[in-house]
């Protein structure tokens, strides 16, 4: 892979900025603070992008690159790999990302996004992720330059390097944390207060409380029963209420229409007698009248014709007269034909036909023929019986609706015990496959580590001696790697030394050593020296330039420099390099 050339829009303090480069050595010089590290890290942004998230820094990427000015912060960077060529274009703000093949075509959409930082160039052409890129090919002063103090922390990292393939990763530190998480986050059976421990703890107390509840559970179970039967039991009750209250109704009406027929009836009895004896009375007077009237008359004719002397007509008159009191008599003694009383049999016959009519109907919606025939006291009976048992029935459900109130306030303890106990059950799972994973992952860890020692170290191992051996010069011809004592190197006396030994200048070859191995392992990626070789004395400098020329001169290697050291040897040694002033 070639980088062809960066333009930076705006970038930390970088504003128009205009970078061609060539392949082999590309020296890039300026003074400090002239921007050559954030150009470094430019290069690295249009690969990976600039991150958002601070990652418990004071600052982001985002917030530490974008410009003070109005300036756009956005570059693009032309760039070519297995011979063919592409334009990338990032506007960081936006977290937008287009990339383009030497057609011009816009490919963007063949790679993948990350929300935080746009579009993944570096990690789908290069094959690589920015933590591997910063490990292997990228290379800045404060990954190389070493004080006594952080010796110790470069000597681990090359040990990590051999151990597992990242300088940043121990395998022993990695399998001491999966441990601690294990002890912190889950516990064990010799632990006490760890999340597994107090949760099984709480378990246990809760499963007592739980049983001792359930049998107030299954007492308002039995009650909820009870109260079911009730219900059906009020439901018949009621049922068979209005089916005698119906058929008493009908009872009633026609017992009470009779009576009142009855009442009837003997009023009109008294009514016809007393007609009849008005009509005896007044014929009687009747009678008197006409024979008193009858009477006179003769007497007063009798007496005008005693009066004018006619005795014999006065004769005849009386023997009329008698005879008229006589005919009356005949007439007003005929016998009154007494009255005729209606039938009441036929009233009582007609009401209890239209009564069992109407109970006829009753049967044919259901109710039965035991109850239809009954008296009508044995219906009112039956209805008192069935009033009082609804009443029963009522007392009945109040005293068991009382019992549950009594039971709910446990009840609802049981319910809350029961969500808790739920919650602890998928918690305790939880917990479970947390521990089942993190021993898995230790126990592969382990797998791993011995497979890598078996497979993978060896090969990394030797990269790294051939590759410390190039850096030192051939000082140290011996190196070897154990896991007691790590990286271990053979001085000029012949005795063999762990590598924290050495002075930090040999160190810091040995480090070079293995990112150079790495890199080797990285395809043909640009290999970039950010103020690298501060710390170098010129013999060793001298060196590195020359393993540069010599082992390298397949890669395109960017070094950025405030000194003039580098071109001055480079110009001695006669290796030729590209030349670029900030």
């Amino acid at each position: 892979m070639i980088i062809h050339r960066i333009q930076m829009n705006g970038f930390g303090n970088l504003k128009d900025k205009t970078i061609e480069f060539e392949h082999g050595i590309n020296l890039i010089y300026g003074n400090n603070e002239a921007g050559k590290s954030t150009l470094a890290k430019f290069m690295k942004a249009m690969f990976y992008g600039v991150n958002k998230n601070k990652a418990g820094g004071r600052f982001s990427e985002l917030e530490q690159y974008k410009p003070w000015s109005e300036a756009d912060f956005s570059g693009t960077m032309e760039y070519e790999i297995s011979d063919k060529k592409y334009i990338a274009t990032r506007e960081f703000n936006k977290n937008a990302c287009k990339v383009y093949d030497e057609q011009g075509n816009d490919i963007t959409n063949s790679f993948n996004k990350d929300k935080s930082r746009g579009t993944e160039i570096g990690f789908e052409q290069l094959g690589i992720d920015e933590d591997t890129f910063v490990n292997s090919v990228f290379v800045s002063q404060k990954n190389i330059a070493v004080s006594e103090e952080g010796q110790k922390t470069l000597t681990q990292k090359i040990t990590n390097m051999i151990q597992s393939g990242e300088e940043s990763v121990s395998y022993d530190k990695l399998k001491q944390k999966l441990q601690k998480v294990l002890l912190d986050e889950v516990g064990t059976e010799r632990t006490h207060n760890k999340p597994l421990n107090t949760t099984m703890k709480e378990i246990s107390l809760l499963e007592e409380s739980k049983e001792s509840l359930i049998k107030n559970r299954d007492r308002q179970g039995n009650i909820a029963n009870l109260l079911n039967e009730i219900d059906k039991k009020q439901e018949t009750v009621a049922k068979d209420l209005e089916k005698a209250s119906r058929v008493l109704e009908i009872k009633q009406r026609y017992e009470d229409l009779l009576k009142e027929r009855e009442n009837d009836y003997e009023i009109s009895v008294k009514i016809i007698d007393k007609e009849y004896e008005n009509t005896l009375e007044k014929r009687k007077k009747s009678k008197e009248n006409v024979a008193l009237v009858v009477g006179a008359i003769t007497i007063i004719l009798a007496s005008v014709c005693i009066l004018f002397g006619h005795y014999f007509v006065s004769s005849g008159i009386s023997i009329i007269g008698l005879l008229a009191l006589w005919i009356v008599h005949l007439i007003f003694s005929k016998e009154i034909e007494k009255p005729t009383y209606p039938n009441f049999d036929v009233v009582k016959e007609d009401f209890k036909k239209k009564e069992e009519k109407e109970l006829y109907f009753l049967k044919k919606e259901g109710i039965g023929e035991s109850l239809s025939s009954r008296k009508i006291q044995d219906v009112r009976d039956l209805i008192s019986g069935l009033k009082k048992k609804k009443e029963d029935l009522i007392l009945e459900k109040h005293k068991l609706n009382i019992e549950v109130e009594s039971l709910k306030e446990n009840i609802d303890r049981l319910n809350e015990i029961e969500e808790r106990l739920d919650y602890l059950y998928e918690q305790e799972t939880d917990l479970r496959k947390l521990e089942f994973s993190l021993k898995l992952a230790m126990q592969k860890l382990t797998e791993s580590y011995e497979e890598l020692k078996a497979d993978v170290i060896p090969k990394l191992e030797n990269m790294i001696k051939q590759s410390i051996i190039e850096t030192t010069h051939g000082q140290y011809t011996n190196v070897y790697y154990n896991e007691a004592n790590g990286l271990m190197v053979q001085n000029e006396k012949g005795d063999i030394i762990t590598i924290d030994k050495l002075s930090v200048g040999t160190i810091e070859q040995a480090y070079l050593g293995f990112r150079l191995a790495i890199s080797k392992e990285l395809a043909d990626l640009p290999l970039i020296f950010d103020e690298t070789f501060v710390y170098y004395d010129n013999t060793r400098l001298e060196n590195v330039l020359k393993l540069f020329h010599e082992k390298y001169e397949d890669r395109q290697i960017i070094i950025l420099s405030c000194s003039h050291r580098e071109k001055e040897m480079l110009e001695n040694l006669k290796i030729p390099y590209h030349l670029i002033e900030m």
